[in-house]
């Protein structure tokens, strides 16, 4: 979208969320910053964030953090409302710890709950401005929010701002939940993204382009119909796995099996849950954007981080006799910890060639 771009139907706006992304250091007036709005607002006709694809698909991103923690959500909006597994599923994805939740009953403890975690969402970069929804929804004035105004800066010049009612969480308010959960999708999944100088949504989109380029029948131009196929999904796995995918064996005009196909390897191989439903997409004229670029976020973040680990470890191997072999497994399993280093390493080992005696024997020994 271009600057001051909103995408709004329905009533007077109940819940907003805005990202500007501009460039650090830049003064130029001319220079304005792209703008991507989003305004969920009450009504018959909604923005497409109620029960179905939508939520369906945010529900598996939560359980697919929510689950390192040992739990899950069942109904996004019903799940949220004492704000518990709220602050639970920021801890895990941030890894840093929120204050101590209120244990209490009371809806005044699950307020706080969830005032709580938008107060570190907002200690994260997210604005949260007053727009006085409940004042401009009864009186017709603008009003100060109730909870007051939280502010925060978000660094090299991107941020989010949204407003929303605790109130709207605590009483199981499905758009307001769901619009919460994408705002932590863009800010902890996507909003860091960063491809070639270019971020965010932007960034992930290249990134799709670039590792889907060498396919045919692929041609990644957006979020939504791009993805129909499901040849893009196929072939991102390819290329970073392809040894899971017999790619040239996939049919353009097969759309439904290639998308179970790629999402059960992604889901049994990449420790990807399911998150979308073939035919779902399949038998939608455009399938939903916010959906499709959860669901791809978490291939990026896997291969990316499948990369750093396996670069890592392969400057760990280059220098066996100053660490000794034993000695520099563990400290990569100490630095880089996480499900898939032993896979990776065993890749760079296999791509290094390493042979040295008692490197694959003291990794086996190591439990992750």
């Amino acid at each position: 979208m271009g600057s001051g771009a909103f995408l709004a139907v329905g009533p007077p706006p109940r819940w907003a969320l805005r990202i500007d992304e501009g460039r650090a250091g830049d003064s130029r007036e001319k220079q304005a910053p792209e703008t991507v709005s989003v305004l969920i607002k009450g009504g018959a006709q909604d923005l497409a964030l109620s029960k179905g694809p939508v939520a369906a698909t945010f529900t598996a991103w939560c359980n697919s953090h929510l689950r390192k923690a040992g739990t899950q959500i069942e109904n996004i909006d019903e799940d949220f409302r004492d704000g518990l597994k709220l602050m639970l599923l920021l801890e895990v994805i941030s890894g840093e710890r929120l204050p101590k939740p209120e244990r209490g009953k009371m809806r005044v403890h699950k307020i706080n709950n969830v005032n709580k975690a938008l107060d570190f969402i907002a200690s994260k970069g997210v604005k949260l401005v007053s727009i006085g929804a409940e004042a401009s929804m009864s009186s017709g004035k603008a009003g100060p929010h109730p909870l007051g105004d939280r502010r925060a800066s978000f660094p090299d010049q991107a941020h989010l701002e949204f407003s929303v009612l605790e109130a709207e969480i605590v009483d199981g308010n499905a758009k307001m939940t769901l619009g919460m959960i994408w705002t932590i999708i863009l800010r902890f999944a996507i909003q860091d993204i960063s491809v070639e100088e270019t971020s965010a949504k932007e960034g992930l989109l290249l990134w799709c382009q670039r590792k889907t380029a060498p396919y045919k029948n692929v041609n990644v131009q957006n979020f939504h119909i791009s993805w129909k196929d499901g040849l893009a999904f196929n072939a991102l796995i390819h290329r970073h796995r392809p040894e899971l995918i017999e790619y040239d064996k996939l049919r353009k005009d097969d759309p439904v099996t290639n998308l179970n196909n790629a999402f059960e390897v992604a889901e049994k191989y990449l420790d990807i849950p399911k998150m979308l439903d073939a035919e779902d997409i399949v038998n939608t004229a455009r399938p939903d954007e916010k959906a499709i670029m959860t669901y791809v976020s978490s291939f990026y973040h896997a291969f990316s981080g499948a990369q750093k680990t396996a670069a890592a470890c392969l400057r760990l191997e280059a220098t066996p006799r100053l660490l000794g072999t034993s000695a520099h497994l563990v400290f990569a399993h100490t630095v880089y910890r996480g499900p898939d280093l032993c896979q990776a390493v065993f890749q760079a080992l296999r791509i290094q060639s390493v042979t040295e005696s008692g490197t694959v024997p003291a990794l086996m020994e190591l439990t992750f």
